[in-house]
């Protein structure tokens, strides 16, 4: 991840138009304060917040007291198995700034104004930072120079991946992708009630680990299959200005196999994957675990694979009607799971989100 542009909002409303779908309306001051760290959490706004959403309320979730930023953005892919598919994500590490050994998507800050005061910057943004954390390739033999998929909207971004880790590939596969329709609003207004601009995709909003609002998009592969390729992790840090490859874990895990299951499981049926470069081209292995087992925020457990979306995983598998386990129910409503986790936090730590007989206590 490179440098963060955002700003600081102090007025800004939410809405829900149907039980899980979104309306929020952001008002940009006429002389923003810049911000270029995450907001801090505000356990307590958030569950008053996400009651009074699931109430039927409209709720501030940007104040004086407890300020909101623009939105943060990502892309989702999906594959010609739609929902009998496969979810490609990462885990996130032991030392992340937030959400610390979560399954995680693929999305984050804006970098310029540009993806702040537009509709297309919002869309550049999330294209590019998927680019950035996630590459598609083709599955080879051990050695072989591997194909990379791309879009006409996403080859810039990843031809700018593959110059940063030096990789040595066989070339590009262009497919045809098409984003699926977003089900939540965004409406950015400027100057008093002047409307900026509105955009659509899949919105939702945390006040746990960092105060944010994201919104994401779904991008359908109808042509290919999630058995062709095999997701390439590449996200990095800035490390003395110098881009540092993280090599995080890359899981392929099938719907069917987390549909219904509980936040805080053993993980059963799935792949996971690390990288590395060898002269250029990559090569993948099984990574080896050994005790102590981590999961989220750095909690011991007995097995080293526990399920543990964060939130923009579990927005999109809602939106994809693919039900999560919370405790004693599943959902497919983002806001209750959300919900569940920031009080669940609140009174008993991050513990409380984790079935009793995975913890090492």
């Amino acid at each position: 991840m490179g440098e963060i542009y955002n700003i600081k909002i102090t007025l800004a409303e939410a809405w829900m138009y149907s039980p899980k779908n979104t309306c929020v309306r952001l008002h940009y001051p006429k002389s923003p304060e810049v911000l270029t760290q995450r907001l801090p959490p505000n356990l307590e706004f958030g569950i008053r917040t996400l009651e009074g959403l699931m109430e039927g309320r409209v709720m501030r979730i940007g104040t004086r007291a407890q300020p909101i930023r623009p939105v943060s953005s990502g892309v989702f892919p999906l594959f010609k198995e739609e929902t009998k598919g496969t979810i490609f994500c990462h885990r996130r590490g032991i030392s992340a700034p937030t959400h610390k050994m979560y399954h995680s998507a693929c999305l984050g800050f804006t970098n310029s104004e540009d993806g702040v005061y537009s509709s297309e910057g919002i869309m550049r943004t999330a294209l590019r930072e998927w680019s950035e954390e996630q590459l598609l390739v083709t599955k080879e033999s051990a050695g072989k120079k591997p194909w990379l998929l791309v879009t006409t909207n996403t080859k810039q971004y990843v031809e700018q991946t593959v110059a940063r880790l030096e990789m040595d590939i066989a070339g590009y596969r262009e497919e045809h992708a098409d984003f699926l329709q977003g089900v939540d609003y965004l409406k950015v207004n400027t100057n008093g009630k002047t409307c900026l601009f509105c955009t659509s995709g899949f919105i939702e909003m945390l006040w746990e680990s960092l105060t944010g609002i994201n919104l994401l998009q779904i991008l359908h592969f109808p042509n290919v299959s999630s058995e062709e390729i095999v997701p390439l992790d590449t996200e990095f840090r800035l490390k003395n200005n110098t881009p540092e490859h993280l090599n995080l874990e890359v899981y392929q895990i099938p719907f069917s196999e987390v549909s219904g299951k509980r936040f805080g499981t053993p993980l059963k049926n799935f792949e996971v994957r690390q990288v590395r470069f060898e002269k250029g081209v990559p090569v993948f292995y099984t990574p080896e675990y050994s005790q102590p087992y981590y999961s989220v925020e750095g909690l011991f457990v007995k097995h080293p694979h526990v399920w543990a979306p964060e939130d923009a995983i579990c927005r999109i598998l809602c939106a994809l009607n693919v039900p999560i386990g919370i405790k004693e129910k599943t959902t497919t409503n983002w806001l209750e799971i959300e919900h569940w986790k920031e009080k669940t936090i609140l009174e008993q730590g991050h513990a409380g989100l984790l079935a009793e007989d995975v913890l090492i206590k």
